[in-house]
């Protein structure tokens, strides 16, 4: 292993052209989203210069530039932090988030929030991050706000503020929140590169509100399958497996947002046959956070069996939560003494500390490397020969991150190493897939609802 000294000599991170590489690369992270690369990076960037001997005096330029290159990729690998430094990122960082290209908040947070098994646990993290953002005195938009005859700095804090006192503080129609956005009149001095950074805080905040223990902010994504009609249930919205029609009314609910051209978009859309079978329904107007868009009953039925089905042993998922966490304090991420956490839980089992241990390895893009141990890699080849798969060791280790074999090594050690069903093993699956959909999307078909049986399968 090299040492700092040989590390320094190899990285010269005293010079102006290898922290601009750096900033390229880390560009590249963030485009690509490559967050275990980036995590990786910053941990090793951290070490060299606190190994180089008074880098911050002797090049506070430079260490300002790297500085910044660290908080970049704690927004890119949010869902790796702790709470507290997440709370500290929305409460004094939060306008770097705007200056990272493709990049998207709400995925990153609903990342972190899928990964806390305990729904009343991200309420209170969403919460937290509402309050963080209401305190935030970070200069957010260029002109003065005026509210009441009174000035204010533009402010995150000032915004909200003065958007709750004239729309309230509970969960807002779409049609509501595209009104004030093209009608109040703080919104309309600003320019349009500020216009799409407020609507994108707004969006935000309004996502924020809603409850995780409520159908329209329940954040996985879930297939499903009623009577050969599929799709998936996103926010509360059930979108069906024809592309064109998705797209079209993802379009439609973007355009909403601008009220004037709502009967512009919405007519066309009414008039052809396909398209309207296929418009996303929404809870009925009385709910809380709704479009005002009354949904078919039927499809109702199915989102509330989805989550009566979810939710039913809900107490065991605060104990997966708790191991997490603990988990994580214990080994600080690092994926061999996780293994080691994983394979002495499956000795017993211990069912919630497994799965809280697999978890944390889905996250960090290690479910793969299960395979490359020998005694879980030589059980799952048995488990697939049982399943008329005949595969080698190489093969197995060469494929074993292909969407086939992560779904099939995550029902070997549920279904059959800790002796889960067909359904609980899906309903924890649902997890695994909205996790890993960060990296590949087609892992969200990982396991969908059957709703004919209410009960969830793997794919």
């Amino acid at each position: 292993m090299s040492t700092i000294q040989e590390l320094l000599e190899e990285f010269h991170i005293e010079k102006t052209e290898v922290c601009e590489e750096m900033e390229k690369g880390v560009k590249d992270f963030v485009k690509f989203n490559m967050t275990k690369e980036a995590f990786d990076f910053s941990k090793n960037l951290t070490i060299l210069i606190n190994g180089f001997p008074n880098f911050k005096e002797n090049y506070p330029y430079l260490f300002e530039r790297y500085q910044d290159l660290n908080l970049q990729i704690k927004w890119l690998t949010l869902f790796w932090l702790s709470e507290r430094e997440i709370i500290f990122l929305f409460e004094e960082n939060f306008v770097k988030v705007f200056e990272l290209e493709f990049f998207d908040i709400w995925e990153k947070i609903k990342l972190k929030l899928i990964s806390i098994s305990f729904c009343e646990d991200r309420d209170e993290l969403k919460k937290k991050i509402i309050e963080a953002l209401l305190r935030n005195k970070e200069i957010f938009t260029s002109q003065i706000l005026v509210q009441d005859d009174k000035k204010y700095k533009p402010s995150i804090s000032n915004w909200l503020l003065i958007y709750n006192r004239l729309l309230g503080t509970s969960p807002l129609p779409r049609l509501k929140i595209a009104q004030f956005l093209v009608s109040n009149s703080n919104v309309k001095k600003l320019k349009p590169l500020e216009k799409e950074k407020f609507r994108t805080l707004i969006n935000l905040y309004e996502k924020l509100k809603l409850s995780s223990l409520t159908l329209e902010g329940f954040e996985e994504d879930i297939s499903v399958n009623e009577e050969g009609k599929i799709g998936v249930i996103k926010e509360g919205i059930f979108y069906p497996e024809n592309e064109k029609a998705i797209y079209s009314y993802k379009k439609a609910i973007k355009d909403l947002e601008d009220s004037a051209k709502f009967e512009k978009i919405l007519q066309p859309l009414k008039q052809k046959n396909n398209i309207v079978e296929a418009y996303p329904s929404v809870l009925p107007e009385n709910s809380v956070g709704t479009n005002g868009i009354r949904p078919i009953k039927e499809e109702i039925s199915t989102k509330e069996k989805i989550l009566a089905g979810y939710f039913k042993g809900h107490l065991e998922q605060k104990v997966i939560y708790n191991f997490e966490r603990e988990i994580i304090d214990d080994t600080k991420k690092d994926s061999e003494k996780i293994k080691i956490i994983l394979k002495q839980a499956l000795v017993v089992p211990e069912i919630e500390k497994a799965i809280a241990a697999l978890k944390i390895l889905a996250q960090i893009n290690e479910l793969p490397e299960l395979v490359k141990d020998e005694k879980i890699g030589q059980g799952f080849i048995v488990f697939l020969s049982e399943l008329g798969e005949t595969i080698t060791v190489d093969d197995l280790k060469r494929l074993s991150n292909s969407i086939k074999y992560t779904n099939l090594l995550l029902q070997y050690i549920l279904k059959n190493k800790l002796g889960l069903s067909e359904n609980d093993s899906a309903k924890i699956g649902v997890q695994f897939a909205n996790i890993l959909s960060v990296f590949n999307r087609d892992f969200g078909k990982m396991v969908y609802f059957n709703a004919d049986k209410g009960e969830f399968r793997w794919s």
